[in-house]
């Protein structure tokens, strides 16, 4: 039996072909390709594996803690003997960006399945929610945390998010690439927000542009418009070929992308934008 490491797979079989991972009919634990499973609870195809019925449920539930017998009793967890599995600190599987609260209190994370929101209790990060958003690409907080921006590359949005009572978030606005006018934001991969948080800033990495969004105090329902698209090329611009990242001084509110490809044959680089809205 080959020992788990962290970051593999693991699903539970629910039907198809037996000790496989079968898309559409297998419950994803952790990735879902390859690496061990476990069948309601018993020992794994691949042995010695088991999970908290914490629910009592009569089946996986997410968050619910996996365990390897190690040695001691068999099918009962052992502690300091067996191996816990675990997953990330908030409870996800792969993240692909992630954002912390300006209060050091919540950290906001992406991963294939949507937003994962954690507070911190004592000295740990507990996972509260999510916002179930398509293959978000990256999450950035508003400055008093009151609302979330979350791109999707493979959508070409931008979703917006209010915090409720609870701490969680929903989903309250959502821009798309060719939807009422709009254009781009085709490969939305990285989204930064102004120190004052009336600015939300997208990078395109299909369309080479820079999306400026602004705030709409006058609306409760539609908090956020667009604004402005900044184009590679036009003009005197240049540095977003290709965007990938971005980031905004907290000082001057000036922005810096992250480019892939440079002028002619040139690597990509950093662009720092002093960003004027007509």
């Amino acid at each position: 039996v080959l020992d788990y490491t962290e970051g593999e797979d693991i699903w539970m079989d629910l039907g198809g072909s037996p000790g496989v991972y079968n898309a559409g009919v297998d419950q994803t634990i952790f990735g879902g390709s390859d690496g061990y499973q476990i069948v309601n609870g018993a020992v794994g195809v691949q042995a010695g594996l088991y999970y908290f019925d914490q629910n009592s449920s009569g089946s996986y539930t997410a968050g619910e803690e996996i365990w390897k017998d190690v040695g001691g009793t068999p099918g009962v967890y052992d502690d300091g003997i067996d191996a816990v599995i675990r997953q990330t600190a908030s409870g996800v599987g792969r993240p692909t960006g992630i954002a912390a609260g300006s209060d050091g209190q919540f950290l906001y994370i992406t991963d294939t399945q949507g937003v994962t929101i954690c507070r911190k209790d004592e000295s740990a990060f507990s996972k509260i929610g999510t916002i179930p958003v398509a293959s978000p690409s990256d999450v950035a907080a508003g400055p008093d945390g009151r609302f979330l921006f979350i791109t999707s590359a493979a959508e070409s949005s931008l979703h917006v998010a209010e915090r409720n009572a609870d701490d969680t978030y929903s989903v309250i606005q959502t821009f798309r690439e060719g939807e009422a006018g709009l254009r781009g934001i085709r490969g939305a991969n990285a989204v930064a927000v102004s120190t004052t948080g009336d600015y939300v800033y997208v990078t395109a990495g299909n369309n080479d542009t820079l999306a400026v969004f602004s705030r709409d105090h006058d609306s409760q329902s539609a908090p956020f418009k667009f604004a402005q698209i900044i184009r590679n090329g036009a003009s005197t611009t240049l540095g977003l070929k290709s965007p990938n990242s971005i980031a905004v001084d907290p000082q001057s509110d000036r922005v810096f992308v992250g480019s892939s490809e440079g002028v002619g044959l040139e690597n990509g680089g950093v662009a720092s934008l002093n960003i004027g809205l007509l």
